[in-house]
């Protein structure tokens, strides 16, 4: 993975951890407000492995993302 790309990555995250605080602000609001069981994700990697649980994202994609960006970059092209 680039440099750019791995800076990409980051801005990404960033961008996916505030949505993801912000969903769980309403659905704590909603969860109070009419007693219902929304889920609140605490984190991006939470929030993604439940989509990796329901199928929205392919668990084996997710695997293989992390393997290649574990790797050093000129590796991972």
């Amino acid at each position: 993975m680039t440099e750019a790309e791995r800076r990409w990555v980051q801005v990404l995250m960033t961008a996916l951890r505030e949505s993801v605080n912000l969903q769980g602000h309403y659905a704590e609001l909603l969860n109070m407000h009419d007693g219902g069981e929304r889920l609140v994700f605490t984190s991006p990697t939470e929030f993604i492995a439940r989509l990796a649980a329901t199928g929205a994202i392919p668990i084996d994609e997710v695997h293989e993302i992390f393997e290649l960006m574990s790797k050093p970059p000129k590796e991972a092209n």
